[in-house]
């Protein structure tokens, strides 16, 4: 990223990046050397998986439902930040499929590609699952249906969420948000059954400043710093095509940044970036009308 950024590179960001994960992987090195944290655990975490032996071992088992509209370093320090904290086995990355109430995303499929390419490089301390692809699930359900996957394994669930999601209802749309969603799930997985077959807790990764704060529930709600860079894929897309704008490109992984650029994923008039163009519209008096659906080339 270095070379490919040049002087729009943050060392600065860069050093907190390295910072960051040696410490966190030190710790939870230690966390595996005295067997709190056991990686290798076998959970089915896609459908197309075989189901494995279940073990009468309780496992923790991070679940993090990400568009990954590009995947990022945020996303990847928070899930080691959540193992960690927690004593996670491992932490599975949801990724979202298609969803038609966001049609200009990153195809579903490319953006699974890219996480599961990146992700494999933490393997076995990340998990990529394909669980939500084909649909347009919401992570909530994504959790559910990966637990019902293991019926026979006992599981502690870790929901992973920013804190803009930590209400029982959006704010902008009164929709029900991740509180809510929990709750319903909870209460579907335990109707007909005496004790509850898993155990699911939500953590609140801390974003723009956020802090804790009490929430009227009866889910377990633990509340996590978020980690040192700030940065949201939003952020990264509209930097794309601004060389002004470059130094935000530094919290992208080279991998992902790559996979950009070859494939083409994020639309560019003129210097704007359109992560959402509307079908036949023209974004900027020069640049083109673009179909729905359709990417040009990303040149930075």
């Amino acid at each position: 990223m270095l070379r490919m950024l040049g002087s729009s590179a943050s060392g600065q960001v860069f050093a907190i990046l390295e910072k960051c994960m040696l410490d966190t992987l030190g710790h939870i090195g230690d966390l595996i050397e005295s067997s709190e944290c056991v990686p290798w655990t076998d959970m089915r975490h896609s459908p197309d998986q075989p189901a494995p032996v279940p073990s009468s071992r309780l496992t923790r088992i991070g679940v993090f439902p990400i568009a990954a509209n590009p995947l990022h370093w945020a996303h990847l320090i928070g899930g080691l930040i959540a193992t960690k904290s927690f004593g996670l086995d491992k932490v599975i990355y949801v990724i979202a499929g298609d969803d038609p109430r966001k049609p200009f995303m990153a195809s579903a499929k490319i953006r699974y590609q890219i996480a599961r390419s990146v992700l494999r490089q933490f393997h076995p301390l990340f998990e990529c699952s394909s669980i939500a692809q084909g649909g347009a699930a919401c992570g909530e359900e994504s959790l559910f249906r990966l637990l019902a996957l293991n019926p026979g394994q006992r599981i502690h669930a870790f929901y992973i969420a920013g804190s803009d999601h930590a209400y029982r209802e959006d704010p902008g749309s009164g929709r029900p948000d991740t509180i809510q969603k929990l709750e319903n799930g909870v209460a579907d997985c335990l109707r007909g059954s005496e004790k509850p077959p898993h155990t699911v807790s939500v953590v609140f990764l801390g974003r723009n400043g956020q802090r804790e704060r009490k929430i009227e529930t009866d889910l377990d709600v633990r509340w996590l710093k978020g980690p040192p860079v700030h940065t949201s894929s939003t952020a990264i897309r509209t930097a794309l095509p601004d060389p002004a704008q470059w130094v935000k490109l530094s919290a992208l992984p080279f991998a992902v940044f790559s996979s950009i650029r070859k494939n083409h994923l994020y639309q560019v008039c003129g210097r704007n970036a359109y992560p959402t163009p509307r079908r036949g519209r023209a974004f900027s008096a020069k640049g083109p009308k673009l179909r729905s659906g359709e990417w040009s080339r990303v040149t930075p």
